[in-house]
């Protein structure tokens, strides 16, 4: 699984819709709204980063979050998302999370 893949996870038949979007020469972009970046906070959180991410436990566990805290609030100031402080930190954090990088052994 990409990073990609995450926004059409949602969707149906995602896939289909990039690959087609990939023939008409549209990148991702224009596919996806940011309406899909908040459903995907926890799962990129989740599963990507702590797999992914080639990077240390500071990073993950602070870093990552703090980054995309501020990167939803700056989505809330532009009137892109109506979240409040208390639904970001939710997003942001949570005891899965914590549990993979440690069963990850990072």
């Amino acid at each position: 699984m990409d990073a990609l893949g995450y926004a059409w996870n949602n969707l149906a038949n995602g896939q289909k819709a990039y690959e087609t979007a990939q023939k008409k020469g549209k990148s991702f972009i224009d596919l996806y709204d940011q309406t899909h970046i908040a459903d995907n906070v926890r799962e990129f959180l989740d599963y990507f980063v702590p797999r992914k991410v080639m990077a240390g436990h500071e990073f993950i566990l602070k870093t990552c979050p703090r980054v995309i805290r501020k990167f939803l609030r700056w989505m809330r100031e532009k009137k892109l998302v109506d979240f409040t402080n208390d639904e970001i930190q939710g997003m942001c954090e949570n005891q899965l999370w914590e549990d993979t990088v440690r069963d990850l052994g990072l």
